[in-house]
């Protein structure tokens, strides 16, 4: 690759060496991949079609592996509409519930639904343990809050020691769960 131009050409120089390392790391299947992002898996008759998401907001659509639309997204809803083999496509990223981590992924083919992926994650504690973990919260709070009263903290400080808190105890008190990626009929 040329290095030597102007700003454009090097910006495509480096546009295409990102392509082609993300190329190879495509998965054969639609799943979460940590500290990559989400990959959607779509089959089109031949033509395989490849939405990823990454943990930066940077959403890329692949066609058999070729890069053919890519943007940064910080909104709820990302789309990329392009043209491949004489049809209009467009792939519609969809965030319902960021904490939740819920989404969904569509590829639509002439205007019409052809594909669709959700994405969420599953804890794996009964409802009961819920109030548990409310009330652990509300003591860890209580206690984070009359700490910071006493050395006259401010209030911000406070809030996300607690909420760290609480993630650490959390994470011990649950049985764990998982992140789904879960295709829809249609």
């Amino acid at each position: 690759l040329n290095f030597i131009g102007t700003e454009n050409s090097h910006e495509s120089n480096r546009t295409a060496i990102l392509a082609s390392i993300v190329m190879r790391k495509i998965p054969i299947t639609s799943q979460l991949i940590p500290l990559e992002g989400l990959w959607f898996i779509f089959k089109d008759g031949d033509h395989e079609i490849a939405a990823h998401n990454s943990m930066l907001a940077k959403e890329s659509v692949f066609v058999n592996g070729e890069i053919v639309s890519e943007n940064r997204s910080l909104n709820r809803i990302g789309k990329h509409q392009f043209m491949f083999d004489g049809n209009e496509y467009e792939v519609v990223l969809n965030v319902f519930k960021i904490i939740k981590c819920e989404m969904e992924c569509s590829l639509f083919k002439n205007s019409l639904c052809v594909g669709k992926f959700k994405t969420y994650y599953s804890r794996k504690f009964s409802k009961a343990s819920d109030l548990e973990h409310y009330f652990i919260f509300f003591l860890i709070m209580v206690f984070v809050s009359s700490v910071a009263i006493f050395f006259r903290i401010p209030p911000f400080f406070p809030f996300i020691a607690g909420l760290g808190i609480y993630i650490l105890i959390a994470g011990k008190l649950t049985k764990g769960g998982e992140f789904i990626v879960e295709e829809i009929s249609l």
